[in-house]
């Protein structure tokens, strides 16, 4: 399989609750980092346990996914009826046909009126709630109505984050309490 296809394979098994199927598309010394919360899952059984123990009502809808070499990109949107919905950017690397690494970046779907000095021009967008399979590879990455470019592998320049998950820019919002 291609590192697209594995990132596709992976929300698919996710979404049907397949812990085992989604075991084996690991390496054993798997990482997964949120850097966003400063999270590190290390180990296929510690991602596949912190998934199943979830709390049930979520789904998965798979946005967008990009991929060139070895790496993947997913956009996904997760749904929940008391703790989300949310979306889901994840930078993923495959070898051999398994993930070997993953940093994700996690943001809460809502409204936040922009500051007065960035509100003309703005304006609200619709929830991008709509499935996509695959879309031909792009330089940039939307997550919810925010565009990253990405740097490194595409050759994308003057936005928020690399593929190594450094800040880049200034196109980042500043955290908000959870």
């Amino acid at each position: 399989m291609s590192p697209g296809e594995v990132v596709a394979e992976l929300w698919r098994r996710i979404q049907a609750r397949d812990w085992d199927a989604v075991g084996d598309l690991l390496t054993e010394d798997f990482v997964l980092e949120w850097p966003h919360d400063r999270v590190k899952i290390r180990g296929r059984e510690n991602f596949v346990g912190f998934n199943r123990s979830y709390p049930e009502g979520w789904s998965i809808e798979v946005l967008r996914i990009v991929a060139e070499g070895n790496v993947a990109v997913s956009e996904v949107r997760v749904p929940h009826p008391t703790v989300g919905p949310y979306y889901a950017l994840s930078f993923f690397e495959v070898e051999g046909g398994r993930l070997t690494r993953g940093h994700e970046y996690w943001v809460e779907e809502r409204y936040e009126e922009p500051a007065p000095e960035r509100a003309t021009g703005s304006s609200r967008c619709k929830s991008r709630g709509r499935p996509v399979s695959r879309i031909p590879l792009a330089p940039w990455v939307t997550l919810g109505c925010t565009r990253f470019a990405l740097l490194d592998g595409f050759g994308a320049h003057g936005s928020a984050w690399t593929f190594g998950g450094r800040r880049s820019g200034a196109h980042r919002r500043p955290a908000t309490a959870r």
